[in-house]
């Protein structure tokens, strides 16, 4: 599926008419078979990346290592590649895009316009298309041509068009159309490290922060969710072959919103709330809580392995959300079941070294089962549900 890079103004409102357009643009492109690539903010890159998704595409986001501690990718990103620097990020635009749309911006999108114009002019795009959208545009090029250094031939690397579909449709021409693919070879394309914004660095991407307020907030977050799964451990509903809780859903779900590492140092932190002597293990208890077995404290008793596990499954199921797991039903399904997995992997090892009266499976694994269901079942409903209010949200003023 070829990539469309897609350049524009980062101040587009998205109550705007540019905006609009942008979103026009994006569900153009995706139902043309093409996959929208932006730098991964908001404004048009925002605009273009929600209406690709709409139009049931996959969207590239390429943003800056240096922001990433107080600004996350738009909501609609599948994919974020990271690169070092603003010159390394506009590179990796370039080589990423086997065709670019600009749309009308700022002095950073005239700065992109024109590095993919002299590109073109010397030959370095290898005949990849540029489409600039907007009267805007023209009128800045016509008046290089007659003030400046331009000469009438530069011109043919444009293709100035009025409006989003137009854009789309004249990428899909020439070289672009299916049956002309084969006789016109592109570049390779590389990604390199790719991941995707977790629930709780797209939310903190609507606000610009200074980098210790961003680390304030996200303190914030591990203490707030730590909170969330003792509160969660409290809660016990009678249910068939054993009582349902909610401990285990709430580390699933932290880890899967906060992402790997912090997730895990939410968990890490609920743990050591219960080594405080804290009461926010299930039924009051805190680490050391004495057990039926003498000596042993509740931490590193039975269900020590289950606590232990807790922490690898909210890396686990982090490092799936940073890869888009968590924005269908199916592979949130699947995430929440590899969690699951993730647990008992650490925690049937450490039931074992117990005397029991029946087999490991028997009183770790198989009592467990059908509760383990439900709260991947309720996990696969909310978790994407809260991207797509998310994604509404975002699109509010």
């Amino acid at each position: 599926m070829p990539f469309v890079t897609v350049f524009g103004g980062s101040r587009v409102a998205p109550e705007s008419e540019q905006y609009s357009e942008g979103v026009r643009l994006g569900r153009a492109l995706a139902r043309a078979g093409l996959t929208v690539v932006t730098g991964g903010y908001q404004g048009t890159m925002a605009a273009a990346s929600q209406g690709a998704k709409e139009g049931g595409g996959s969207t590239v986001g390429v943003t800056l290592e240096s922001l990433s501690e107080r600004i996350s990718p738009n909501p609609w990103v599948d994919e974020e590649v990271r690169t070092a620097a603003l010159l390394h990020r506009i590179d990796k635009l370039v080589e990423l895009g086997e065709g670019f749309v600009v749309m009308p911006g700022g002095a950073g999108t005239m700065a992109e316009l024109a590095v993919v114009w002299n590109l073109a002019i010397i030959g370095a795009l290898h005949g990849k298309p540029i489409v600039v959208v907007g009267a805007g545009w023209e009128k800045v090029v016509r008046t290089m041509l007659a003030e400046l250094h331009t000469v009438e031939a530069d011109l043919d690397c444009l293709r100035f068009v009025a409006g989003p579909e137009e854009a789309a449709s004249e990428l899909t021409r020439g070289c672009w159309a299916e049956a002309e693919l084969a006789r016109c070879p592109l570049p390779a394309r590389t990604l390199g490290p790719v991941s995707s914004p977790t629930l709780a660095s797209a939310a903190l991407s609507r606000t610009s922060d200074s980098p210790s307020r961003t680390v304030a907030k996200k303190t914030a977050l591990v203490i707030g969710f730590s909170a969330f799964i003792a509160l969660s451990a409290q809660i016990s509903v009678p249910f068939w072959p054993v009582p349902f809780t909610g401990q285990t859903l709430a580390v699933l779900v932290t880890g899967t919103v906060l992402g790997p590492r912090l997730g895990m140092l939410a968990v890490v932190a609920y743990l050591a709330e219960a080594m405080a002597g804290l009461p926010v293990f299930s039924a009051g208890a805190n680490a050391w809580t004495p057990t039926r077995m003498p000596g042993v404290p509740y931490i590193l008793g039975t269900t020590g392995g289950y606590l232990a596990g807790f922490v690898l499954a909210a890396g686990v199921v982090g490092w799936l959300a940073e890869r888009g797991w968590d924005r269908s039903r199916p592979l949130t399904l699947l995430a929440m079941l590899l969690g699951e997995l993730a647990i008992y992997a650490v925690a049937l090892p450490w039931l074992a070294r117990f005397p029991l009266p029946i087999g490991v499976l028997d009183a770790g694994l198989y009592p467990f089962l059908v509760g383990d269901a439900v709260k991947i079942a309720v996990a696969a409903i909310a978790l994407p549900g809260a991207w797509t209010l998310l994604g509404r949200r975002s699109q509010q003023p």
